[in-house]
């Protein structure tokens, strides 16, 4: 974009790894390191969520059922496709894995816990940062916050609505914030995550001009149902 490469989309997978990184060891990170992180703390996130529901709901799951389970946590998901196609776009996907399993697991614990504010914070702060790894999270967002905000109103303590409900909209809103002034000052729109100047073997904004069509919507429907839950899988020989 006018001479310059910027990073593929979101900056989270710059300000929680590669920058870190760089300041401890002066050296940059090859890219499967940081996807390797992003799936490992998201493992661990998802696996404390496990944890944590199968002794409140499933105690009387066998152990080696539980450990079983575990496996498929890990190695199941497409986790170790993206770890054998280290590049920008698996370090994107998995650094917004990585803060929506965070963002989950303290959902669970709002729940749990009456929607107590720390819970509630850290809960919406994730979320909101998955938004930095994969825009279109955002939608995720548009449905979920407003549903939790109802659920503290009507479920939390009363002495806890005020603070509870600030904990849920000072974090979207800040991120969302500094997301739209970091688009603003790449590319002149808070909007735009730079998803029209990739380099690719189309041409993106034509496709996407194409895929925003009204009359279009019905094809692009049957065509995504299609091909993520109905084609056969396929065995490429490379």
């Amino acid at each position: 974009f006018k001479g310059k490469y910027y990073v593929y989309f979101g900056p989270l997978p710059v300000l929680f790894f590669y920058i870190p990184y760089k300041l401890i060891t002066n050296c940059y990170p090859p890219d499967v390191l940081s996807i390797l992180f992003f799936i490992s703390l998201g493992f661990i996130a998802n696996f404390f969520l496990l944890f944590k529901i199968r002794n409140k709901y499933f105690s009387f799951v066998p152990e080696y059922k539980f450990i079983f389970s575990i496996f498929i946590l890990g190695f199941a998901g497409g986790k170790i496709f993206l770890l054998t196609n280290p590049y920008v776009y698996e370090v994107a996907i998995t650094s917004a894995f990585c803060l929506m399993s965070i963002a989950i697991y303290y959902l669970y614990e709002c729940i749990e816990n009456n929607y107590n504010y720390k819970d509630v914070f850290i809960f919406s702060l994730s979320l909101s940062l998955s938004v930095a790894g994969r825009p279109h999270f955002v939608l995720i967002c548009l449905w979920l916050f407003p549903v939790i905000l109802s659920r503290i109103l009507n479920n939390s303590p009363k002495d806890q609505k005020l603070t509870s409900s600030v904990a849920l909209i000072l974090p979207a809103v800040s991120i969302g914030s500094l997301l739209g002034l970091y688009n603003y000052l790449r590319f002149g729109s808070i909007f735009d995550f730079g998803h029209y100047w990739q380099l690719s073997l189309n041409n993106i904004k034509i496709l996407y001009q194409d895929i925003m069509r009204f009359d279009q919507i019905a094809r692009n429907i049957y065509y995504s149902g299609y091909y993520y839950f109905i084609q056969p899988f396929e065995i490429m020989l490379q």
